[in-house]
């Protein structure tokens, strides 16, 4: 035992005189690693359509814009709602796209440099890397969890870049079920002809990809992670039930720590869509859905049945090509039956041969409101003469401003206004999709546009 005592000794003095540094890893990392790789082996065969409404799980993947001057992210507001989602569980995936315009010239030989944006340029790849490190740094500044990656394409190549980050972002189930991107503004869509004939089609792409899809029109106003806003207040006006995904996002949003201790205030305006139904009894079936999935909030009924408000939101293009007919039936077969019904369809049992008659707002004092079990249209709709035949356009363009007129009403001073998303067209229409949002949301700071996947994040039915 001596002998053996004594040459342990002198291993030890040789190995510490020699100074020899070995790494022998952590433990604790390989062990996470082993659960997590034995986990995606298990569910290898899953994808997120699988996952049980009860399971779902906001999976955002956040396209953050970059100026390609200088490669740093821009609209930095976007990363500060992404951030708060992370009350939901899921997985935060951000991404940000350096475009570059492959008819580029160059300065001396003026000649076209078709590898401008490829990964075989060094700096481009410089320029990628430097980008990726600043997303980093806002995404730690906000406190958001997650992971972070750039690429690099031709401004031609926009929209297939974004299917192409959407389809291979994560793993398996971990993939992106939920896209955020920041609404464009209008010296955005100017700055190039093609942009926003690009920007509908990279939306009519993500909806045929069955990837729920959300629209930020926000400002530097909106709260950061750093902030804390007592009492705020979110807004949501639901039209189309669009799978409870509506009434979900908010919810999530309302728990996040930059509310305070008790979270934001989440009001919910159910409008009716038609004169017969019945503003009370919608009212009513709302307020027991929402106490069957714990969502505790303030339920107020707001007419719009003179308006086409449902014909906008669930769209109805006549000039639909055989193939688009034929994806349209493959998803209806497989889709929720709330995602293409307004709220009243799913939640009214009863309806009247005569319109129901309204009733009007108590009182208003100093933007706290005290409402009647429901409310009428205040305040009031624009309106035609009787022999007035308006053609599609001019109604959809009366509904947008009198939406809009509601939502300065009663969502001004509100810190979030969600609604769902209007009806995206064929691209060939899409100045009439920035036009519509644009009417409805003039003269709101933050507004979230959300459009549902077609799947059932919530299982509960009045």
């Amino acid at each position: 035992a001596c002998i053996s005592m004594i040459l342990l000794i002198c291993l030890f003095v040789i190995n510490k005189r020699q100074k020899a540094q070995r790494d022998w890893g952590d433990v604790f990392d390989s062990v996470k690693y082993n659960i997590a790789t034995s986990s995606l082996r298990q569910l290898s065969h899953t994808t997120t359509e699988h996952l049980n409404a009860k399971n779902w799980r906001p999976q955002v993947l956040t396209l953050v814009d970059v100026d390609n001057t200088t490669a740093s992210p821009i609209n930095l507001h976007l990363l500060r709602l992404a951030s708060q989602f992370q009350k939901g569980r899921g997985i935060n995936m951000v991404v940000s796209i350096i475009t570059s315009d492959y008819n580029k010239t160059s300065e001396v030989n003026h000649q076209k440099l078709p590898h401008a944006v490829g990964l075989d340029n060094l700096d481009i790849h410089e320029r990628i890397n430097h980008c990726k490190s600043l997303l980093q740094d806002h995404m730690a500044d906000e406190d958001m969890e997650g992971f972070a990656n750039v690429s690099t394409c031709p401004l031609a190549n926009w929209s297939s870049t974004i299917w192409t980050a959407l389809m291979h972002s994560g793993l398996g189930p971990l993939s992106p079920n939920t896209i955020l991107l920041s609404y464009p503004s209008k010296e955005e869509r100017h700055k190039s002809e093609s942009f926003g004939e690009e920007f509908v089609c990279t939306l009519l792409g993500v909806t045929n990809m069955r990837i729920a899809l959300l629209l930020f029109k926000g400002c530097e106003k909106y709260p950061s992670s750093k902030d804390v806003v007592p009492m705020g207040c979110i807004d949501v006006w639901w039209v189309v039930h669009d799978g409870g995904l509506l009434l979900l996002l908010p919810f999530i949003l309302s728990k996040n720590s930059v509310w305070g201790r008790h979270g934001a205030i989440l009001r919910i305006f159910a409008l009716t869509t038609t004169p017969t139904e019945n503003p009370e009894k919608l009212r009513e079936a709302v307020e027991d859905h929402l106490s069957q999935a714990r969502i505790s909030a303030k339920v107020i009924v707001v007419d719009m049945s003179e308006t086409s408000i449902a014909n906008d939101m669930l769209g109805s293009d006549e000039n639909h090509s055989i193939g688009t007919n034929m994806v349209t039936q493959f998803f209806s077969n497989c889709i929720s039956s709330t995602h293409d019904r307004t709220v009243g369809e799913v939640f009214m049992n009863e309806s009247y041969e005569v319109p129901y008659t309204n009733l009007r707002l108590d009182n208003v004092e100093q933007g706290q409101f005290e409402y009647n079990n429901y409310i009428s249209t205040e305040p009031e709709p624009i309106t035609t003469d009787a022999e007035t035949i308006l053609n599609p356009l001019d109604l959809r363009r009366r509904t947008a401003i009198t939406f809009n007129m509601h939502l300065k009403f009663h969502s001004r001073d509100s810190n979030l206004v969600v609604i769902n998303m209007p009806h995206i067209g064929r691209k060939e229409k899409q100045m009439e999709f920035f036009d519509y949002i644009d009417t409805v949301t003039s003269g709101i700071e933050n507004v979230l546009l959300i459009k549902g996947s077609g799947n059932e994040v919530i299982t509960t039915y009045a």
